[in-house]
């Protein structure tokens, strides 16, 4: 049997109160890591961070997202390694140097996230773990996003993700939680004294560890949903 692997997107929102949040899971990356790896599965880290600053789109792979790398996602000719690294302290480095500042766009950064090219089902548990300490209502989004809210669901329950949210509770969050096989932990915003990050990814890395696989040819799914394929979308002024 092939060996399994694990691949983790963290959609981080990076805006001006996170930095808190980003330490805090900086600081106990391990306890997700090492029931993963007391399991046998082999863990690699992808990172999609977000923010609107002076009104343009702010993102953050394992490399500052720009047109090109755009263009590679969509179009196919990608170098896995913009987007997936199984190097702990790589990640860490890469999450260590995020700057914080601006307002949160988390369905488009989860849009990206759940475009990236994940390895095949049969051999790959795929999930993402969003963090945001705003709503989802609450961020800065294009025109007509909460009707893709449940395009957003479709698309986690066709690429057959595990999806965690650690996010205030919102209709928009209460309606991603209904994605099969996803868990939301709804926490105050403000609330950050409270927050046992040992404990939450501690038991993001045991309820992964159990999961199983879905040995099934990847399905059609849209990609794209807020135009990210678009030329000039990274410069395009949001409202």
């Amino acid at each position: 049997m092939p060996a399994q692997t694990v691949e983790i997107v963290f959609v981080i929102d990076v805006s001006g109160s996170m930095r808190p949040y980003i330490d805090g899971l900086k600081r106990n990356l391990r306890s997700l890591i090492e029931p993963l790896q007391q399991s046998g599965l082999h863990v690699r880290f992808g990172m999609v961070a977000h923010a609107i600053s002076h009104s343009k789109y702010r993102f953050h792979f394992l490399r500052p997202v720009d047109e090109g790398l755009l263009r590679d996602l969509y179009h196919g000719q990608y170098n896995i390694r913009d987007f997936f690294t199984d190097d702990a302290k790589a990640f860490l480095s890469v999450l260590d140097g995020l700057k914080t500042g601006g307002n949160e766009t988390t369905p488009v950064a989860l849009d990206f996230a759940l475009d990236f090219p994940f390895g095949p089902l049969a051999t790959t548990r795929r999930v993402i773990a969003f963090f945001s300490d705003e709503k989802i209502e609450g961020g800065i989004m294009p025109n007509g996003w909460e009707s893709v809210i449940s395009n957003l669901v479709d698309k986690v329950m066709a690429r057959k993700i595990l999806l965690y949210g650690f996010i205030p509770e919102s209709p928009a969050s209460l309606e991603l939680s209904e994605a099969e096989r996803s868990e939301m932990v709804f926490w105050n915003s403000g609330d950050f004294e409270n927050i046992d990050f040992a404990k939450l990814l501690s038991g993001m890395g045991k309820s992964i560890s159990v999961s199983s696989l879905q040995s099934t040819k990847e399905p059609e799914y849209s990609k794209a949903l807020f135009g990210e394929d678009a030329p000039g979308f990274l410069t395009n002024s949001v409202e």
